[in-house]
């Protein structure tokens, strides 16, 4: 161990939640590593050969009980040889430890408990039955044991991948504790509760009955410390912060005292480290809604605040709309346009970074997002993204949103190009209420091919043609569209004549006015195309 050496591709934090050993002293472990110890054990049965066990030091004690009722006796003094990670006691090593009486009883269900793990995987229902059944043994004899025996059954359907049944064994641990009237420590419990979380199998429910856990059993400003540790450890471990948790951040604070100032700069505290968190972009609305005027008041005295809340993008489409919202109430918004911002204040990818983000989450629903709220915004970064996209030599892309597109090109932004088979579709754009004139994006020929490819999809669409007849930059490409149908259609012979009238008829009057006398030119003389399909004859 002491040749190795870790490596930025190969983080701590992962490194030892695959269960690898660290050398002693490794950069970063901090307290989420213990020392582990080799210790040696022999027995009469084995002759000179050792038994050799890698153990937490602090659960070294633990081992040697456990052991000795296997008939081994520790042989050597323990040597650390490296660092691990933290785990709890677990069962049976809990029950030995604090209930040795107990030992030979839970012992006694260890090889019966293996079965049941082996089938988790394979068999998880029958599996769940196994274990429900030793669980209720348990309880008419040693009901003390439960909560940790449901935890290392939770355990197992895990290793199983069967999270599902780990979230039910998990609560009923829980209710178990409350059943039974069991004491609780909250020591054991802190590690338990991040253990489960880090896996995602704790609810927000269960979040917030460990807060009432603390706040029953410990002062407000404690309990508030340790629920905001927690809840920070299992953010950095990747699980999203839930509006449970918030309610019980706040219920906490409530019961220290709103003017209680060592708890308002605790959840500061809490807030600053976990917006700076990739699992905050995941928070729901509700957690954002509960934080919002605590999130509000620090980013109007931190600008890093302002920096991290641009940093980050919900991972719901449908949240975008209250996301800008809450980055204008914060005042982060400035840090996307204006010139005299701190750098702290900006996205860590710039304007159109941030923008590109944002656009590519409205995108990523079923049907890309239109959104009326983010173009003044864009004026606003007008300037910065041209200067920006300068300096890259690089172009902005608005799939989806032709109201944007058009913005885009009107404000001289470089945008890209549309693909050789692109479609504008119009359809769309009427249907989620478009409202420019896309005079910008008719007059780019670059997006000729792709409006006439929306056009020809508009058939029978009348209501959305309607709407593209009174769109000035739409309605010269209609026109002569509309003419090209007429003819297309009217010159097809006899066959399709009653079929051609039905679609003439369902064109709006808007649209027939286009093709009719006085509104250009036509090849059919002043009557226009309309009066020259209209007297075809057989």
């Amino acid at each position: 161990m002491t040749g190795t050496t870790i490596t930025a591709q190969e983080p701590v934090e992962s490194l030892l939640a695959a269960g690898a050993v660290l050398p002693t002293g490794a950069a970063g472990a901090g307290d989420r590593a213990v020392p582990l110890t080799a210790r040696s054990y022999r027995h009469p049965a084995l002759d000179d050969r050792p038994v050799v066990r890698l153990v937490d030091a602090a659960l070294g004690e633990c081992e040697d009980i456990a052991v000795s009722y296997l008939g081994l006796a520790p042989a050597a003094e323990p040597a650390v040889v490296g660092l691990g990670p933290r785990r709890p006691l677990a069962f049976p090593e809990w029950v030995l430890v604090h209930h040795p009486a107990d030992g030979r009883h839970v012992l006694a269900v260890v090889p019966e408990l293996r079965k049941l793990a082996k089938q988790a995987r394979s068999r998880p229902k029958a599996a769940l039955d196994g274990y429900l059944a030793v669980a209720d043994r348990f309880a008419r004899m040693l009901p003390h044991v439960l909560p940790t025996f449901f935890e290392q059954a939770a355990r197992e359907f895990l290793a199983a991948g069967q999270d599902t049944y780990a979230t039910q064994l998990f609560n009923k641990a829980r209710r178990a504790e409350a059943q039974h009237g069991l004491p609780i420590d909250l020591t054991r419990l802190d590690q338990v509760y991040l253990e489960f979380a880090s896996a995602r199998v704790v609810s927000g429910a269960a979040l917030a009955g460990y807060a009432r856990e603390l706040s029953a059993q410990l002062p407000a400003q404690e309990a508030l410390d340790r629920f905001c540790r927690l809840a920070l450890r299992a953010a950095s471990a990747g699980v999203a912060p839930s509006t449970q948790s918030a309610t019980a951040v706040n219920r906490l604070v409530r019961a220290a005292g709103r003017a209680d100032a060592a708890a308002a700069d605790r959840v500061a505290a809490y807030l600053t480290e976990l917006l700076r968190l990739p699992a905050a972009a995941e928070a729901p609305a509700g957690w954002w809604k509960a934080h919002r005027p605590a999130v509000t008041a620090l980013a109007g005295r931190d600008p890093a605040i302002r920096g991290s809340l641009l940093d980050l993008m919900p991972t719901e489409p449908d949240n975008l709309v209250p996301w800008l919202a809450l980055l204008t109430d914060t005042g982060a918004l400035a840090g996307l346009s204006d010139a005299d911002v701190p750098a702290a204040a900006r996205p860590r990818d710039g304007a159109t970074g941030w923008l590109r983000r944002f656009l590519g989450r409205a995108a990523s629903g079923y049907r890309p997002l239109r959104l009326p709220a983010l173009y003044p915004l864009v004026e606003r970064m007008a300037d910065r993204l041209r200067a920006e996209l300068a300096d890259s030599n690089e172009t902005l892309a608005a799939d989806g949103d032709l109201d944007l597109l058009d913005l885009l090109l009107a404000l001289d932004l470089p945008v890209a190009a549309p693909q050789k088979r692109d479609v504008l579709d119009l359809a769309q754009w009427v249907k989620a209420g478009g409202e420019r004139d896309l005079l910008a994006v008719a007059g780019d020929d670059r997006f000729t091919g792709a409006l006439r490819r929306g056009l020809a999809r508009l058939d029978n669409e009348s209501q959305t043609l309607r709407r593209v007849t009174d769109t000035p930059g739409l309605r010269p490409l209609l026109t002569e569209w509309l003419r090209g149908r007429v003819r297309d259609r009217f010159s097809a012979g006899l066959p399709y004549l009653p079929e051609s009238l039905g679609w003439l008829g369902g064109l709006p009057v808007e649209a027939l006015r286009l093709v009719s006398g006085g509104t250009g030119r036509s090849d059919h003389g002043p009557g226009g195309d309309l009066e020259w399909a209209l007297g075809v004859d057989l």
